[in-house]
């Protein structure tokens, strides 16, 4: 299965920094690849929440909100989306990220994910995971996706590596 793409996806550097809390990738995982109503697989959806430091964004938490899961789409409403921002703030976070599934091996923005994440800003990371997450994440295999110059951007792969690391949870000296 192929993203549904009528207009095409600009391409561009990453801009910005961006630190993973160590074990990130995996919680994402694990939201994303948990039983939905579809017994062949449905997309899912959660956010990453986390702080800007400095000229930083630092992603630390996965929030997952109440969703409709479908076979093709899964759509955050208004008061998913406020009960997510709340238990963010709650912990003294912002939702900075927003993060969903595609069936098969796609990972690039469909036309509908461009026009459907709620309050893009600009900079924000949006991530594609193919399979419907039931791989292990990794950046190689998700589509990075930013919002730049007010459009969506593909980030170029080159690009990923130097703007993103990942902070492990633990460091012996």
């Amino acid at each position: 299965m192929t993203s549904y793409r009528q207009t095409s996806l600009p391409v561009a550097p990453l801009r910005g920094r961006f630190v993973l809390a160590s074990g990130l990738l995996e919680s994402t995982g694990a939201a994303l690849a948990r039983p939905g109503p579809d017994p062949e697989g449905d997309e899912a959806i959660c956010y990453w929440a986390g702080r800007v430091v400095g000229s930083a964004t630092v992603l630390t938490t996965v929030v997952v909100p109440r969703a409709i899961r479908e076979r093709f789409r899964v759509i955050v409403d208004e008061g998913g989306f406020g009960d997510a921002a709340r238990l963010a703030r709650s912990l003294h976070l912002g939702l900075l990220a927003q993060v969903h599934s595609h069936p098969g091996a796609t990972a690039e923005h469909s036309d509908g994910d461009d026009r459907i994440v709620t309050l893009p800003f600009e900079g924000m990371l949006s991530v594609v995971v193919p399979d419907y997450g039931r791989l292990p994440i990794s950046l190689a295999t998700t589509g990075l996706h930013q919002f730049q110059d007010r459009r969506w951007v593909s980030v170029t792969a080159s690009t990923i590596g130097a703007g993103i690391v990942s902070v492990p949870l633990r460091r012996d000296v």
